[in-house]
């Protein structure tokens, strides 16, 4: 794991910046007899059994996945959900909500150690919205965007009290953006087209755990909302608290694009769990070994997506810089292309190999090759990629 994690921010090096979503979600694992020492996932109610995990993905500006920077596995023990009274006296660092900021801190770490100069710009949706990570970014200088998960006070003590929605859609909007909304269950993917609202602004949080104690925390705040969706359509609308500068309708914008590369954690966690690596499948009979075989998939499965978007965003680019020769060469063996060039591009390569997969076209498919046909692609070669790794190793008179 930390071999990967290192990888990951090694390839940012030389970057002024990346975008690094943070994201939580669960291994669902059979456990029927509850004897192989998974906790709870989801709700009680649910009664599910697995592990849960908190990944960061490194991304850089032209929305190519570097590799996870961050991963951490736990099992929530069976209990019932505590009191919001016990909730609110639990020290910090023993409540889940504690684990955003470890982490942010631990990307911070390896980014300074393997890529001085880069600075990662973490992206967390609603679940991670939580007062302790939001000071640790403001007082440590560090570069977070999260979607509000609720509608925060306003400090001011010699004014009515106030909520932040009401005070920004009290503005004007600064100019008006197009949007990239991913598929959702019952919900398609589209271009929205949404108002943008930003202005800094300071939040009234509590500095204890009892919640007696406030303090007023600065931040910029873009309002993204679209007034009228399609029919049947959920209207966009997200409220991002940042710590990243905000003068004018273009810094605003490149909040909203950056948090809009948090959707590539959750293509990766999508061939993770499912039509890559089907990590959930595994019968494991214990925690520890279900995580060190989860740890090898998700190296797997980011490959797959980096691969995905690498020949979006570099098509033109040799493609040595991804592929071992022995993988350009099993490919060409399978697809025999006629006239093929000595140093094929990056997006010559991944065509191939998502035909070797079953891709048809853009046409046909909807779009470039995805996760799923790469996968079945690097799956056919692999035999392939094996023999001519052998026969390289044979001498002349053992052929």
């Amino acid at each position: 794991m930390a071999a990967a994690h290192e990888a990951a921010a090694r390839r940012c090096a030389g970057s002024r910046y990346v975008y690094v979503p943070v994201d939580k979600t669960s291994l669902n694992i059979t456990d029927r007899a509850q004897e192989k020492g998974f906790g709870m996932i989801g709700t009680s109610e649910a009664n599910a059994t697995g592990l849960n995990v908190l990944s960061a993905l490194a991304v850089t500006a032209d929305g190519v996945p570097q590799g996870l920077a961050y991963q951490r596995y736990w099992a929530r023990p069976r209990k019932k959900r505590s009191s919001r009274r016990v909730r609110k006296i639990t020290p910090l660092e023993s409540r889940e909500s504690h684990l955003w900021q470890e982490a942010m801190e631990s990307v911070v770490a390896r980014f300074a150690e393997q890529a001085n100069g880069c600075r990662p710009w973490f992206q967390i949706d609603r679940e991670g919205d939580v007062s302790g990570a939001l000071e640790w970014a403001v007082d440590g200088g560090h570069l977070l965007t999260v979607r509000a998960q609720r509608n925060r006070r306003v400090s001011g003590k010699d004014q009515p009290r106030t909520y932040v929605r009401g005070v920004m859609e009290a503005l004007p909007a600064l100019g008006v953006q197009q949007v990239h909304k991913s598929a959702r269950p019952g919900q398609s993917e589209r271009i929205a087209k949404v108002e943008v609202r930003a202005a800094p602004v300071d939040l009234n949080i509590p500095i204890d755990e009892r919640q007696k104690r406030r303090r007023a925390l600065r931040v910029n705040v873009v309002l993204v909302s679209e007034s009228s969706p399609p029919a049947g359509e959920e209207a966009l609308d997200w409220m991002l608290f940042t710590t990243a500068p905000v003068d004018g309708f273009k810094d605003a914008v490149a909040v909203v694009f950056g948090y809009a590369q948090r959707w590539r954690i959750e293509e990766f966690h999508r061939a993770w769990k499912s039509g890559t690596c089907n990590v959930e499948e595994s019968q494991t009979r214990s925690p520890t070994h279900l995580i060190r075989w989860a740890v090898l998939l998700a190296s797997v499965a980011v490959r797959v997506v980096r691969l995905a978007y690498l020949g979006r965003a570099l098509p033109t680019a040799p493609a040595s810089i991804e592929f071992s020769k022995d993988e350009i060469l099993a490919i060409k063996m399978v697809v025999k292309p006629r006239n093929p060039p000595d140093e094929p591009t990056l997006g010559v390569v991944i065509g191939w190999l998502a035909s070797i997969g079953g891709y048809i076209g853009p046409k046909s498919a909807g779009g470039p090759p995805g996760p799923i046909v790469l996968t079945r692609g690097l799956e056919f070669i692999q035999p392939m990629v094996t023999a001519i790794a052998g026969v390289r190793g044979l001498k002349p008179d053992q052929w």
